[in-house]
C-alpha cells in the first residue's frame, strides 16, 4: 500500500493508492511517488519525503526594471549589503546578490528588451521570479525530482552565479513557482572573489 503525502497546497484528505505507482496531481504538483524514491534520512536520522539533501533556501530571485535603483532601494529601506554583482551578456541580464540580515536576494534586471527577465516584467511586473534551494548533491536531487514526476529543465547541471552548479524545476510542477536548485558551496569565497562570471541560461517562470 502506498500513501500520498500532503502538499502545502492540498486541502483534500490524504488518499491511499494500492496500484503499482501512486499519482499525485494537486494544484500544480504532479508526479509518480513510490516509497523507494521519495524516502530518505536527514542528518538527524529522521525519515523525510521528497527531494533529498535540501539544506535550506539559498536565495529568492526578484525581477526588477533597474538594477541600480533596486539595489539603492533595498539598501536604504532594508539595510541590504551588496554581496556580488555581474552581467551575463548571453542571457542579457544584470544581476546582484544582496544580503539582508542572514537572507540573500538575487536582483535580476534585463539588459535588453528580448531577455527572459524583460518578458517576465512585461507580463507579470516586478516581483518574485524564482526561489532557490541549496542542496548537498545537485545530481542526486535532480534524479529524485525526475522520479517524482517533476520536470527538470536541463539534462545536466548548469553554471550559475559565480561558478555555482545549478538546475531548475518547472514551475508547473512546483505549485506555479520556478525552483532553482543550487549545489552547496562557500558563498563568501566564490561570490566575493569573482568580479564577472557567466550565469546559467535562466528559464522563464511562465
Amino acid at each position: 500500500r502506498r500513501v500520498l503525502f500532503r502538499s502545502p497546497f492540498d486541502t483534500e484528505p490524504l488518499k491511499v493508492a494500492r496500484s503499482e505507482s501512486a499519482s499525485l496531481c494537486v494544484a500544480g504538483l504532479s508526479g509518480v511517488l513510490t516509497p523507494d524514491t521519495i524516502r530518505h534520512m536527514n542528518g538527524a536520522g529522521k525519515e523525510l519525503l521528497g527531494i533529498p539533501g535540501i539544506i535550506g533556501v539559498d536565495h529568492i530571485g526578484i525581477a526588477v526594471a533597474d538594477l541600480d535603483e533596486a539595489i539603492g532601494y533595498y539598501q536604504s529601506h532594508f539595510g541590504a549589503q551588496l554581496l556580488h554583482r555581474e552581467t551575463n551578456e548571453g542571457q542579457r541580464v544584470h544581476e546582484a546578490m544582496i544580503t539582508i540580515g542572514n537572507s540573500v536576494l538575487q536582483l535580476l534586471a534585463p539588459s535588453d528588451a528580448t531577455s527572459t527577465i524583460a518578458k517576465f516584467l512585461e507580463t507579470k511586473g516586478a516581483g518574485v521570479q524564482q526561489i532557490a534551494y541549496k542542496v548537498r548533491d545537485l545530481t542526486t536531487a535532480c534524479d529524485v525530482a525526475r522520479k517524482l514526476g517533476i520536470r527538470v529543465l536541463y539534462e545536466n547541471a548548469q553554471r550559475g552565479t559565480a561558478g555555482t552548479l545549478v538546475n531548475f524545476l518547472h514551475p508547473k510542477d512546483c505549485g506555479g513557482v520556478l525552483v532553482e536548485l543550487v549545489e552547496a558551496k562557500d558563498r563568501k569565497s566564490t561570490r566575493l572573489n569573482s568580479s564577472h562570471v557567466a550565469l546559467s541560461r535562466m528559464p522563464s517562470s511562465a
